[in-house]
């Protein structure tokens, strides 16, 4: 309710009223509660990306959630990350979100591991222009391809549908990077991997242009 109603109330009560309130919540001893502040953290951005100050106050109470003992607070935080991503700079991103990331793709939990999965295209994404930190393309990659996490068939067909965001914040000149895992994934046997792929190969044919095409 903090969150939905945060927007309609401004940045100055927002700041000095609401945010208080959410951060006693997320210490709260009934891990539901926590759970909840961290799955709706990210409404709170509605009320002013830009403001810098305010943002660091969210993103402190987002670094504090991710080390919750408990997984459900932790997956929570996952549906933060993007927005999060979003509103802060290149070097926030890179330095305090990206190893944040990476815990979670380690994380014990096979939930919070598979959560980490489904974001990461959009978590790549928003990097747009901005140099894509290589950790996450291989990260990436390593989802499509055999390794460490195997051939999981949630794994593949999240990876197949990320692949349009992930090409298009690479762009065409890096398609060759790709190229492997492209035509890997659309070999694999369930069919709802390739058909994920076949619904965008006509986004794919735009970023790569008519000759690769």
């Amino acid at each position: 309710m903090m969150g939905s109603i945060s927007v309609s109330l401004g940045l100055e009560v927002v700041s000095s009223h609401v945010l208080p309130h959410v951060v006693v919540l997320s210490k709260d001893p009934r891990f539901r509660v926590r759970k909840a502040v961290s799955s709706k953290l990210s409404t709170l951005l509605r009320v002013d990306r830009s403001n810098s100050e305010y943002v660091q106050s969210i993103l402190e109470l987002f670094l504090a959630l991710c080390r919750d003992e408990v997984w459900g607070v932790r997956e929570g935080c996952l549906d933060a990350l993007v927005p999060l991503s979003l509103s802060v700079s290149n070097e926030i991103r890179t330095s305090k979100l990206v190893p944040v990331f990476e815990t979670f793709v380690e994380d014990k939990s096979r939930w919070v591991r598979t959560h980490a999965f489904k974001i990461l295209g959009p978590f790549i994404a928003s990097f747009k222009q901005c140099r894509l930190d290589p950790r996450l393309l291989m990260l990436y990659k390593t989802m499509g391809l055999s390794g460490r996490f195997g051939k999981d068939p949630d794994l593949l067909t999240i990876c197949a549908y990320s692949f349009p965001a992930v090409l298009v914040t690479l762009g065409k000149d890096r398609w060759e990077e790709l190229s492997e895992l492209y035509f890997d994934l659309c070999k694999v046997p369930q069919w709802n991997t390739r058909k994920t792929l076949a619904h965008s190969i006509h986004e794919i044919a735009r970023v790569v242009g008519r000759e690769v095409s």
